[in-house]
């Protein structure tokens, strides 16, 4: 049995192990800005369910005359109040929302790197053997699409 030995394979191993631990540590720091956003998440929730306390707007009126909250707050209020619900969906992203996909559109671009590397480290023969795998799951996932389009269909 002969065995291939490509020279450049080793440095395509080496690449696509460096693929991985950049992979890991943009995981890492997304997770680390995903906690940000769910923290903002849950803020946007709580402002929502203080301003939702009052009956309507003239009571949020009621609270600034008595001093209670200043202007700048009465404006903020009766903006969520006005927007409700559609406030927690509808708001401009935040730079941790940002962040977060900028790293998960390097983390795909890095990934498929990765890929590349190490299906250029297999002998051709493997190579042969993978594009025949991954044609046959694309075959297989398109015929699944069929299926389901045919059910919805129905």
């Amino acid at each position: 049995m002969n065995v291939y030995t490509n020279p450049d394979s080793g440095g395509c191993l080496l690449e696509a192990e460096a693929c991985k631990l950049i992979i890991k540590e943009l995981d890492r720091i997304r997770e680390k800005y995903q906690r940000k956003v769910d923290r903002e998440t849950e803020a946007r929730r709580k402002e929502l369910a203080a301003v939702m306390e009052y009956a309507n707007e003239g009571e949020i009126l009621d609270a600034y005359g008595c001093e209670i909250i200043t202007r700048q707050q009465y404006e903020r209020c009766v903006d969520v109040f006005r927007q409700g619900e559609s406030m927690l969906e509808n708001h401009p992203p935040t730079k941790a929302e940002r962040v977060c996909k900028i790293l998960f559109r390097i983390r795909r671009d890095i990934l498929a790197e990765q890929q590349e590397w190490a299906f250029s480290a297999l002998s051709p023969e493997e190579q042969a053997q993978e594009r025949a795998r991954q044609n046959a799951a694309l075959r297989k996932w398109k015929n699944y699409l069929k299926d389901a389009q045919k059910t919805f269909a129905s």
